[in-house]
């Protein structure tokens, strides 16, 4: 007879039985208890598997509970292995193995643990390939002395029945909704060997008040439960809540940002991370997106790649504080970074990284505040880095304090050692071997590589890493499963276990609001509950028959997800639990999803009939409290205006300025007043600016050879091809000098010397459609202009005189342009030929100015002047082209024009200097070369405006 213990109670969740055990707690403190014994509740599976481990412990002879217990990830990898024998080499890439040993896992359960017979019905053929699947699985199986965990319950549960079990006196079986035949089986195995067993009666609330919300979109949705939960706290901050959503797990990041919006406001940066919220969230994160976790993975990866790596990993390497020296040379990595973006392709390799960061410690050590001082010629010695011959052994790898040339330390010394680790590494780890040796490989590596840092882990990393450690371990025990596999194969392993742990930092006290999903919100109780996203594609769920299994048998024995009936019944038994979770309850349901129209659950049709009004509204009331959740936290601060320019204070930053102020006031000072600057994107090759450079460089150095319009006629085609061409070479070889880190390959020089020499001669034919004669006097002229205060830097591309004494001031442009029109407007958005035409050439104004469109299609002038016949289609002010945009009212002349353009520049740069700076934007698409465009948050003050018109 089994020995007789305490009272136990079975609960269909972990969340569940947590939840029941606070409950009990708060009761008997409420009661004046001050010691108690803790209730004792579990799931099925985890008493199972304490009685199965009692029993090994006893000396149970039983050949079935002996075996090894796979884990679900161990399973679903021998059932990959098993389906990979299965599939011809020349197929495999065809097929989703992962998938199918998922639905493989799936069917075997079904049919030990709900009795599917797999015969008969539909999908023969698939179900013929699982049963020989599942043959093979038990043989393995058997060879290995493992067993899959349906299997040992059911061994454990013979266990039972044959009295060798020690049992409770009473078990009681909580939240239940759709009882399995295995666990139906418990229930009598307990009662046969006298055991009481019941439902566990969970509290009756008092009648409950329903209301139905339907709002206009999932955002609205979101805002509305925030706001509700803000309300609620605000009248009482001791509330609990609750707050259930079906699809939890791709909701809860924009929930979060709603809920941590309204709640805690001050807590939005990201070093407030780890601060106790008033909320919770049931579902957790998988662990590789722990960043901790992540960076770790991304040096595993770099030392099992193949070598070509995209420049932008390895920036958020360097950028990664759990890595490395990331606190005492974090402002070296920063540096380095922001040089790679400039002198390295989008895609490189590690080994070229690590001798461009040797190159560049060299220059920071001789000038380290001051990137300009990475000097020197950059030269890749090979594939590999210079290194010590034995640089892999650990005791080099401790060498990371090592001092640099003529005993000094470099600024990155070690940043570099590391990258050799992971360099070196990647160069021996080119054998199979087993996963136990892959996990101990890893963790040697992430230690002398750097990780997890050198400061000290706060408690959400410290949990982290240890959930880590233990994925490692797991890796370990996949020997007898997986054999012997490459780098790259442990590597994908390790990833998918660590994708499985869904990580959940353990948190401090008890949150007042608990956001759960659908299946662990039955039995909780709590003092409200809104039940958001309850449309019809989400709940009930739809059915989900198993392929591998006869549907007709699956829904013979109503197996989970076989049909409809089973979702609906399963659906409104988890619903009639629900209505019993607070004396109060909210469903809500939105009315769109982006642009998919969405209808409620049919749950809802008729819930609150007569009891509560449906609210349709898109908002709820406003927080009507001042408690520590409500939005009064908020301050409204005017931030369309900034600092005035301070006397003496000079601000610099050229016509750049002025067009930023002209389009938006607060690029400006975002930019030019604050410094923001966006890092530089990294291309493969040329960008569109550099490309824009080379040809200003070119056009430059053959109008400096070439001088006038009279020695371009002059020249023979060959003559102007052969100056072409010079001047093509000269610009790349300038090119190469700037970026001598990353010089340009042969054959890309060859494209882009031939593209130049196409795209200047296409351009000197427009030049030499000019009527009158020229000689070009300057180019790339710098002037300096001081508009109040105001200091703008300008280059000009060219200036031309023509004989009669007149200039023509000359933009070289190599993209889009807007054209005269954007001159004629009272903000002048492209100030750059106004500015040195009305303002610092005042006293000798240009008779006209142009942008020289430099494109291979459509090359022409555009611009304005005094008169006709200056450009080859420029109009002159009086023509009718001119004036379809220069009025006549209001630009009588082309000295009306100039002052036109100097008061219009000198009111922009007043703007600047009384410190105008409010996010006022005619047409977004002046804003794409905006470095500081998220600084903006144009998307918010959308979502602003159209709340405004709503009103």
């Amino acid at each position: 007879m089994p020995q007789i213990l305490e009272r136990l109670i079975l609960c269909a969740t972990s969340r569940l039985a947590q939840s029941l055990r606070w409950q009990d707690d708060r009761a008997r403190l409420a009661a004046g208890e001050t010691r108690w014994p803790t209730l004792n509740t579990s799931t099925v599976a985890q008493w199972l598997a304490q009685l199965g481990e009692a029993a090994l412990l006893r000396g149970e002879d039983d050949a079935l509970l002996s075996r090894r217990v796979l884990d679900g990830f161990q399973e679903a990898m021998l059932w990959e292995a098993v389906i990979a024998e299965s599939i011809p080499d020349y197929a495999s890439s065809f097929f989703d193995v992962p998938g199918m040993a998922a639905t493989a896992l799936e069917a075997n359960a079904l049919m030990v643990v709900w009795g599917v017979v797999p015969f008969g019905g539909e999908n023969e053929d698939e179900t013929q390939a699982f049963l020989r699947w599942r043959r093979r699985f038990y043989e393995r199986c058997n060879e290995q002395g493992l067993i899959e965990a349906v299997r040992w319950h059911e061994a454990l549960l013979a266990l039972i029945e044959r009295g060798a079990a020690r049992l409770p006196r009473e078990v009681y079986f909580a939240g239940f909704d759709n009882i399995t035949p295995q666990e139906r089986r418990l229930k009598q195995i307990l009662a046969g060997q006298g055991v009481h067993v019941d439902e566990w009666q969970f509290a009756a609330n008092a009648p409950v008040t329903l209301s139905i919300r339907k709002l206009a979109d999932t955002d609205s949705e979101r805002r509305a439960v925030a706001q509700w939960a803000a309300e609620q706290l605000a009248r009482n901050p001791a509330t609990r809540l609750g707050i259930v959503v079906p699809n939890l797990g791709s909701a809860r990041d924009g929930l979060e940002t709603v809920l941590d919006a309204m709640l805690h406001p001050a807590l939005l940066r990201p070093a407030r991370a780890e601060v106790p919220r008033c909320y919770n969230f049931s579902l957790g994160k998988p662990l590789t997106h722990q960043p901790l976790v992540a960076v770790a993975f991304d040096v595993i990866e770099f030392a099992t790649g193949s070598g070509e790596v995209e420049q932008s990993r390895i920036g958020e390497l360097l950028r990664h504080p759990c890595w490395s020296a990331s606190v005492s040379e974090a402002d070296a990595r920063a540096r380095l970074e922001a040089v790679m973006r400039e002198r390295l392709n989008a895609t490189t390799t590690l080994a070229r990284v690590l001798s461009f960061a040797q190159w560049f410690a060299r220059g920071m050590d001789e000038a380290p505040l001051s990137l300009e001082g990475a000097s020197g010629e950059f030269q890749e010695h090979g594939s590999r880095p210079a290194q010590p011959a034995d640089c892999a052994k650990p005791a080099v790898w401790h060498e990371v304090g090592a001092e640099g040339e003529g005993g000094r330390k470099s600024c990155l010394r070690i940043l570099l050692a590391h990258l050799v680790v992971i360099e070196s590494t990647r160069h021996e780890w080119k054998k199979k071997t087993l996963p136990s040796q892959w996990a101990e490989r890893f963790r040697h590596l992430l230690r002398h590589a750097g990780w997890p840092g050198e400061r000290s882990l706060s408690s959400y990393e410290f949990q982290a890493r240890e959930a880590f450690a233990g994925e490692l371990d797991k890796l370990a025990a996949l020997d007898g499963i997986l054999g012997a596999i490459p780098a790259r194969e442990a590597q994908r392993r390790l990833v998918q276990l660590c994708n499985t742990h869904i990580f959940q930092a353990e948190i401090v006290g008890d949150p007042q609001i608990q956001v759960v999903g659908m299946l662990e919100a039955g039995g909780m109780h709590f003092d409200a509950l809104w039940v958001m996203g309850m449309t019809d594609d989400v709940w009930p769920p739809p059915p989900r028959p198993n392929p591998l299994l006869p549907a007709e048998q699956q829904r013979k024995v109503n197996a989970p997800n076989a049909s409809a009936q089973v979702q609906l019944a399963f659906a409104r038994s988890i619903h009639g639990r629900l209505l019993q979770s607070a004396p109060g309850i909210n469903f809500s349901f939105a009315h769109v999803d982006g642009v998919t129209e969405l209808r409620p659950s049919p749950l809802l049709v008729g819930l609150a009939s007569g009891q509560a009004p449906n609210d349709t509204s898109s908002q709820p009331p406003p927080p009507s409290g001042g408690g520590d959740y409500s939005a009064l936290w908020a301050k409204d601060v005017d931030d369309s205006i900034a600092p005035p320019v301070a006397e003496g204070e000079h601000v610099r930053g050229g016509t750049g300025l002025l067009r930023a102020q002209a389009i938006c006031p607060a690029w400006a000072f975002y930019q030019y007043r604050l410094g923001a600057k966006a890092l530089r994107q990294p291309v493969d090759g040329i960008d569109a600016a550099a490309r824009g450079s080379i040809v200003h460089d070119a056009l430059r150095v053959f109008w400096q050879a070439t001088g006038a319009s009279s020695r371009l006629r002059a020249m023979s085609d060959a003559e102007r091809n052969a100056a072409i061409d010079k001047a093509a070479c000269a610009a790349l070889d300038g090119y190469d000098h700037v970026h001598r880190a990353n010089p340009l390959p042969p054959v890309f020089r060859k494209l882009e010397r031939e593209r130049l020499q196409r795209l200047l001669g296409n351009w000197l034919a427009v030049e030499l459609q000019r009527e009158q004669p020229f000689s070009v006097i300057s180019c790339e002229e710098r002037v300096e202009v001081d508009i109040d205060g105001i200091v703008c830097n300008m280059q000009i591309d060219r200036i031309d005189r023509l004989d009669d004494g007149r200039r023509i001031v000359i933009d070289y442009k190599t993209g889009a342009v807007a054209g005269a029109a954007a001159w004629a407007a009272a903000r002048i958005t492209d100030p750059q030929l106004p500015t040195y035409a009305a303002i610092a050439r005042h006293d000798q104004p240009p008779a006209a100015v142009a942008f020289g469109r430099v494109l291979l299609e459509d090359a022409r002038f555009l611009g304005i002047g005094e008169a006709d016949g200056l450009l080859p289609r420029v109009s002159g002010i009086d023509s009718g082209d001119a004036r379809r945009v220069f009025s006549t009212e209001e630009f009588a002349d082309w000295q009306a024009v100039l002052l036109h353009w100097r008061s219009s520049i000198e009111a922009i740069a007043h703007e600047v200097k009384a410190g105008v700076a409010p996010v006022r934007v005619e047409n977004e698409t002046d804003l794409r070369y905006c470095d500081v465009l998220p600084l903006l948050r144009l998307a918010e003050r959308r979502t602003q405006w159209e709340a405004e018109l709503k009103e």
